[in-house]
């Protein structure tokens, strides 16, 4: 838009305009906090923290191994102590996951459930599939948060750029400005 404008020898100072930018960015900021509720803000703010690497993944992978070998050579009842208080777990403190509540009580309710229960595989992947949907659905909120910012402000820049295009094209027309 910018390099159109410059082209068409139009005064890239004639864009900047500081009251509409902040007609703007208030808009989007507003319908963003103003409708989304508290847990949404603070699910959107931890997207914005450290993001997971190949690192994270190949330790993650490291201690489910560590996890399958307690159960291996202590037996199924050795594995309560690391998935009932996974903050005392050694196994689970080198991993460094504590930091992401969800990824522990998806994990260790899990192995809970597969290892207490003894569930059939059919039934386990019923419940990995709705756990999966309802974390989708609770990450969806807060793209929907942030998507309706984007609208807002999209909707506000263009509701006060309209006067300037009829403006715009009266002048291109000949015609007066009233």
């Amino acid at each position: 838009m910018i390099g159109g404008f410059y082209l068409g020898n139009g005064v890239l100072a004639a864009l900047w305009q500081p009251a509409c930018i902040l007609i703007v960015i208030g808009g989007s900021l507003g319908s963003f906090f103003g409708p989304t509720p508290p847990d949404v803000l603070a699910l959107t703010r931890s997207y914005l923290g450290k993001r997971r690497g190949r690192e994270d993944y190949e330790q993650l992978l490291v201690l489910l191994h560590d996890l399958f070998q307690v159960i291996r050579r202590k037996g199924r009842q050795a594995l309560e102590e690391h998935i009932e208080t996974p903050a005392n777990s050694d196994l689970c403190k080198r991993s460094g996951f504590l930091d992401s509540p969800r990824l522990v009580t998806y994990i260790c309710d899990n192995l809970w459930m597969t290892n207490l229960r003894q569930i059939s595989a059919k039934e386990l992947e019923a419940l990995l599939d709705s756990e999966l949907d309802a974390f989708e659905v609770e990450q969806m909120q807060s793209v929907n948060a942030l998507k309706r910012a984007a609208d807002a402000g999209r909707r506000v820049l263009f509701s006060g750029l309209q006067p300037s295009f009829v403006e715009l094209k009266r002048k291109l027309q000949g015609g007066a400005t009233a």
